[in-house]
């Protein structure tokens, strides 16, 4: 069986999301049968029955469906976006994010245009930040030397680039300070080196709870990688490099609308291998198996020195082998969000809108 998941942003000539939009696609996806919706976009915080995507969403569960929407990129507290208990909302899991590059203002653009610069190491290394530099100085390609890879935003690098160990670093260093004329013979893609620690913390600028429209409700639900994903993209973005251009149908993005897209994927597996699963069915299972133990140690946050609290990661990041197998499920229907919302006082208009 085919399994299909939208993901719904439509933009006016302003670049402003307009609500109206966002509800027809919404209507449109649930007309077409889809079993999983993924939102990565929000308005401001008003009550349910103003808020379009708690509209839109809670007559897409009454439809089977699962819907996951970002949390925000907010970088605050109690700043958790798209907040309705029907909504499995996901906040943002990251690798380690201290910030230090080293120093390239000394260099002569004259002495690197065209050429292959290499940069020691000078603490932590933000990538990104050091393709920008060489960029404008003219390198051609760079070699960095990082202890650990923490990429930054890579939308818009200029440069290939190799980044080595602070092993293998110290060897090439070696041999630039002794060669009166150094040359790189080749470079050519050996490995990736898995396991960093700490993994994952919570990004610094995930939204976070307590929920503004419901603060008895926990959000985020849950937390997921966000952190310079790989994803395909319009327009094709292209970089020179010496005489060529490079043309790519992909980018590198962070924030929670890319952990969102990786919990919706999750989900459409869990529907996939079990096609009987109710929507409660689903987000029990991702949220009864998410963990909040790594590397030996609680998840961290980067807002501040100390563990994270469930208020940034809600009940953890996801694990999507375990939830294949969830053993015990909370399962409930669209009567008991009804409920919920009759225990707000909403009047007959106002739960009309919702309904």
């Amino acid at each position: 069986m085919t399994r299909n998941t939208y993901r719904n942003h439509i933009r006016s000539k302003t670049d402003n999301v307009a609500e109206s939009d966002v509800l027809a696609a919404m209507d449109q996806a649930i007309a077409d049968g889809i079993d999983i919706m993924s939102l990565s976009l929000g308005f401001e915080q008003s009550p349910y029955f103003r808020y379009i995507i708690a509209i839109g969403s809670l007559s897409a569960y009454e439809k089977g469906i699962v819907v996951f929407c970002a949390a925000g990129n907010d970088c605050a507290y109690n700043s958790t976006q798209n907040a309705a208990p029907w909504i499995t909302t996901v906040g943002a899991g990251i690798g380690d994010p201290k910030e230090k590059t080293c120093q390239l203002e000394s260099l002569n653009k004259n002495e690197t245009i065209g050429k292959v610069v290499f940069c020691d190491y000078a603490g932590i290394t933000i990538i990104a930040k050091q393709i920008s530099k060489l960029y404008r100085i003219g390198a051609l390609v760079a070699i960095i030397v990082a202890d650990k890879i923490p990429f930054g935003t890579l939308n818009d690098l200029a440069l290939a680039f190799l980044v080595l160990p602070l092993s293998s670093g110290g060897s090439v260093q070696e041999y630039v300070k002794v060669e009166p004329k150094p040359e790189v013979m080749s470079m050519r893609f050996v490995l990736t080196s898995l396991g960093t620690k700490p993994v994952p913390e919570v990004a610094y600028f995930s939204s976070r709870g307590p929920n503004p429209i419901s603060p008895g409700i926990l959000k985020p639900d849950v937390s997921a990688p966000d952190a310079d994903v790989l994803a395909a993209v319009p327009p094709f973005p292209k970089i020179r490099i010496g005489d060529y251009t490079l043309v790519t149908d992909y980018t590198f993005n962070s924030g929670t609308s890319m952990s969102t897209s990786h919990v919706a994927g999750v989900a459409a597996l869990l529907k996939a291998a079990d096609p009987n699963w109710s929507t409660a069915a689903i987000r029990s299972a991702l949220m009864t198996t998410a963990y909040t133990i790594n590397n030996g140690a609680t998840l961290t946050n980067q807002l501040y020195v100390g563990p994270a609290t469930p208020l940034d990661y809600g009940v953890g990041h996801i694990n999507p082998n375990k939830a294949l197998d969830p053993g015990l499920i909370y399962d409930m229907d669209t009567q008991d969000y009804i409920n919920f919302l009759c225990g707000l006082g909403y009047n007959d208009t106002e739960m009309s809108a919702v309904l």
